[in-house]
């Protein structure tokens, strides 16, 4: 047989004045937490970003690799969709500083061109630096890939 309903405890109005005090302190504390996660989360992507920009600017011209290995590089590999998403902020870079135009994906396809300057400035670039490709948007992984896990 269910307990019958238990009835509600009558508030003492004196103990009021605390719990609206403890209430605004927990929810203080609760917005700063959330303000120092959201701190903490934009110092470890602009972390993030700076070693994927460290790695991208040791592709050597002449050579390019993908989202994928600078990712398992780094010793996220599920991460290569944060890679591309930290070159594109790397839009307003110096292309001498971050070689974003170096990076493709996995089938050596130049997915990040639309990112550029025009669509055609990183097929421009990477045939400025004698890269070769298999069809028009795709590189040659066989002959020009760079690997950060072997090369750094």
């Amino acid at each position: 047989m269910p307990e019958p309903p238990r009835s509600r405890p009558v508030h003492d109005p004196s103990r009021l004045g605390a719990e609206a005090e403890r209430t605004e302190a927990e929810r203080t504390e609760a917005e700063r937490t959330e303000a120092e996660r959201t701190e903490a989360e934009r110092t470890e992507a602009g972390d993030f970003y700076a070693r994927v920009y460290a790695v991208v600017s040791r592709i050597p011209p002449g050579r390019v690799t993908t989202y994928g290995r600078i990712a398992r590089y780094l010793g996220v590999p599920r991460a290569s969709r944060a890679v591309g998403y930290a070159l594109k902020a790397a839009a307003g870079l110096d292309p001498l500083e971050v070689p974003c135009h170096r990076v493709v994906n996995r089938e050596g396809r130049l997915t990040g061109r639309l990112h550029f300057s025009t669509p055609t400035a990183m097929e421009e670039r990477l045939r400025a630096e004698e890269v070769a490709f298999e069809a028009e948007d795709r590189v040659d992984l066989e002959a020009h890939l760079w690997d950060p896990g072997v090369a750094i």
